[in-house]
């Protein structure tokens, strides 16, 4: 008879198991939570729930010294595997070792040079790194989809990054193609940081207009919703404003306007 004050044996197997936390494990979790919420992203670009889910995987296994050991046992290897250097670049870049995550990646695309998921991932961290290098950051999104598939924030992004490399036409282009796409709401994605336009009112047509963008000349959206109500209600045909750039799967959209 077990006396109460003893466990069994595979309780007490048990217990040593979930306190053991294999490596093994521990990478099949974090691979399992990484594909799903990637995959997710992709096909539905500044979902909120998504955001936040990552947030608080990235959160979970920030500072996490054993699942880190796991991952770069698990990338040594096998270096093909995305999955994996997806995870451990991220937590090299979470911890501001921006050049070690930069090496992760690139290791992984010498072994996976096809692998959409690092070219995408690469990508990010370069606009964050370099962002200055902007047709590199180009290169990279631009491997990171293929026409037709459901990577739409890849989409979304190498569409910008045409807008801010001057490829005006060719951003146009792909954002067309993507307005097609139903993934509600078109929430404002992917501001452009520390930047301000500048140019005049056209084509006011109740709760949208156009603003004619000095510089380049093209015409960039704008919804009421994203203006200040008093200052919406003032805008008329010909107003110069100075507003920020910000994108949808539409394309570039105009928000914080104000008269100059």
């Amino acid at each position: 008879m077990v006396s109460a004050s003893r466990k069994s044996p595979d309780q007490g197997e048990t217990q040593r198991y979930q306190n053991r936390r294999p490596e093994a494990d521990i990478e099949k979790l974090v691979k399992d939570a990484e594909s799903t919420l990637f995959d997710a992203q992709q096909e539905f670009p500044g979902d909120s729930y998504l955001l936040a889910a990552e947030s608080k995987l990235a959160e979970i296994l920030k500072d996490n010294v054993r699942a880190e050991k796991a991952l770069a046992k698990a990338f040594d290897a096998n270096p093909r595997n995305e999955i994996v250097a997806v995870r451990l670049a991220r937590q090299f870049e979470e911890s501001g070792q921006l050049e070690k995550a930069s090496g992760v990646l690139r290791k992984a695309l010498d072994a996976n040079p096809s692998s959409r998921r690092l070219h995408y991932t690469l990508a990010r961290l370069l606009m964050r790194k370099t962002p200055d290098d902007g047709e590199n950051v180009a290169y990279h999104l631009q491997r990171a989809f293929t026409d037709g598939d459901s990577n739409y924030e890849a989409q979304l992004l190498y569409g910008r990054q045409l807008f801010l490399n001057g490829r005006l036409e060719e951003s146009k282009a792909l954002f067309r193609r993507l307005s097609s796409v139903r993934v509600a709401p078109q929430v404002l994605l992917h501001p452009i940081e520390d930047r301000q336009f500048e140019g005049r009112l056209s084509r006011p047509q109740g709760s949208y207009a156009f603003i004619f963008r000095d510089g380049p000349g093209d015409s960039i959206y704008v919804h009421a919703q994203d203006v200040a109500e008093d200052i919406w209600n003032a805008l008329t045909l010909g107003t110069r404003v100075r507003f920020r750039i910000a994108f949808t799967l539409r394309g570039p959209r105009a928000y914080e306007v104000k008269p100059i």
